[in-house]
C-alpha cells in the first residue's frame, strides 16, 4: 500500500454570492414502513421518460414502484410481492441482459437477485436470477469494468476487508473474479467507481471510517488493479460522507470528503495527474450529523453542488459550488422532526429542466419532494 502526495493549498479568497434556489415541498404518504431508505432508487422503469421511485417495504415483503407523472406527483403505487423474501439493502436499476429494457437488481443478505424487466414497469418474478455473496452488502456498484458490454458487480460486505468483483459471463451468470484487500478491520462508508486518471478504465475508491483513509485502486489495462494508494482525511470524524465528480471544472474527477466534529468540514481532493491537492473549507461553524450526501446542479449554473441530509434533526442543506472548488451553504429544509436515517437524491421530477430533491425519512411515512421553482434559471 502506498500513499499519494497531498499538497495543502490555502483557502481561496471569498467568491461573489451564488444564486440560492427556492423549493416547493410536496409530501407523499405511504402505508409502508420505510426502514431502509437507502435501498430506494429513482429511474424510468416503464419507458415513458418520467422519473419513477422504487423502494422496498420490508415488513410487507414487497418492492413498491411509484410511477412519475412528469409534474412532480406519482400515480397509484404498483406492488411486487414475493413468496420468499430476504431483507433488501440496496436496489439498482440497470439493463443487465442487453435487451433494451431496464431490470431490477435487489441486493440482499447472501445474494444479488435480478428481476428482468419488460419495459412497461413490470418484471419477471418467476425466473429470477441470483448470484451468491458472502454476507450483508454495505455497498454495491454495477458497471462494465472490462469493456465487454456486459455489466459487472462490485460489492463490499459488512465486517469484511475486501472489495469483491463479480464479472458477467455471456450466459448471464456472474463469477467472482477478484477480491481487493482494503485493510484490516475495515469499515467502508462509501464506494465510488469512476475513471480518475482519464485512461478509459474504471478505478475504485473506498472511504474507510475506521482508518479515516480514502483508498484508491487504479485499474490496469488487463483487468487487474495497481497496489492501492490512500488519502488521509482527518484526525477524528463522525458522520462522514464522500462523493466524487468534477467540482473545479478541469475535466478531472475530484473527491469531496465531508465530515462533522466541532464543525462541518468539506475536504476537496482536487485531482491532478494522479496526485491530489486538498482544500479544506469549514462549511458550518456548528456540527450536524451527516447521513446522506449526493451531487447535483441545483441552481442551473453548470457548476456542481452537493446536497447533504442530516439525522437527529431532519434537515437538508445545499453546498452551492462556484465551479472552482469552493462552496456556499444554503438551508433547504429544516424542522424539528427526529430523523434516525434519511436518503436523498437529485433529479428533475417535473420536466422544467431544474433539478429537484427527493428525501425519505425512516421515522415518518412521508416521501418528500422539493420541487425547484427555477428562480435561478430566470435570473
Amino acid at each position: 500500500m502506498s500513499s499519494i502526495i497531498v499538497e495543502l493549498f490555502p483557502k481561496s479568497e471569498p467568491k461573489p454570492s451564488l444564486c440560492h434556489p427556492a423549493f416547493k415541498q410536496l409530501s407523499i404518504t405511504t402505508s409502508c414502513q420505510l426502514k431502509t431508505p437507502g435501498a430506494s432508487v429513482i429511474a424510468d422503469v416503464n419507458s415513458d421518460n418520467q422519473v419513477d421511485l422504487i423502494f422496498p417495504c420490508q415488513y410487507d415483503r414487497t418492492v413498491n414502484i411509484l410511477f412519475g407523472t412528469g409534474n412532480g406527483t406519482f400515480q397509484t403505487m404498483m406492488v411486487i410481492s414475493f413468496e420468499t423474501y430476504s431483507w433488501i439493502y440496496h436496489i439498482r436499476v440497470r439493463d443487465m441482459n442487453n435487451d433494451g429494457q431496464v431490470d431490477l437488481i435487489l441486493v440482499q443478505k447472501l445474494e444479488v437477485t435480478i428481476l428482468f424487466g419488460y419495459g412497461n414497469g413490470t418484471f419477471q418474478t418467476q425466473n429470477m436470477q441470483s448470484t451468491a455473496i458472502s454476507g450483508v452488502p454495505q455497498h454495491i456498484a454495477i458497471v462494465d469494468l472490462n469493456h465487454d458490454n456486459m455489466l459487472d458487480i462490485i460489492v463490499i460486505i459488512e465486517f469484511e476487508d475486501y472489495v469483491y468483483i463479480y464479472l458477467a459471463n455471456i450466459n448471464g451468470t456472474f463469477l467472482l473474479d477478484l477480491a481487493l484487500f482494503i485493510t484490516h478491520n475495515s469499515n467502508s462508508q462509501g464506494l465510488i467507481v469512476a475513471d480518475f486518471n482519464n485512461d478509459t478504465h474504471l478505478d475504485i475508491v473506498i472511504m474507510n471510517t475506521n482508518s479515516l483513509h480514502i483508498h484508491i485502486f487504479y485499474a490496469n489495462t488487463n483487468g487487474s488493479y495497481q497496489p492501492q494508494k490512500w488519502l488521509f482525511t482527518a484526525i477524528d470524524a463522525i458522520y462522514a460522507g464522500v462523493v466524487a465528480s468534477d467540482f473545479d471544472s478541469d475535466n478531472r474527477i475530484d473527491i469531496a470528503f465531508l465530515y462533522g466534529w466541532r464543525h462541518i468540514v468539506c475536504m476537496l481532493y482536487r485531482n491532478n495527474n494522479n496526485s491530489f491537492h486538498v482544500n479544506e473549507q469549514i462549511i458550518m461553524e456548528s456540527s450536524i450529523q451527516l447521513n446522506s450526501v449526493v451531487v447535483g446542479d441545483l441552481n442551473g449554473d453548470n457548476s456542481l453542488d452537493i446536497v447533504i441530509g442530516t439525522i437527529s434533526q431532519y434537515e437538508i442543506y445545499g453546498l452551492l459550488g462556484n465551479g472552482n472548488g469552493d462552496f456556499q451553504i444554503q438551508t433547504i429544509h429544516s424542522n424539528n422532526l427526529f430523523s434516525d436515517q434519511i436518503w436523498n437524491d437529485v433529479t428533475d421530477f417535473n420536466n422544467d429542466n431544474c433539478q429537484d430533491i427527493i428525501s425519505i425519512n425512516i421515522d415518518t411515512n412521508y416521501i418528500d419532494i422539493f420541487l425547484n421553482t427555477c428562480e435561478c434559471s430566470i435570473h
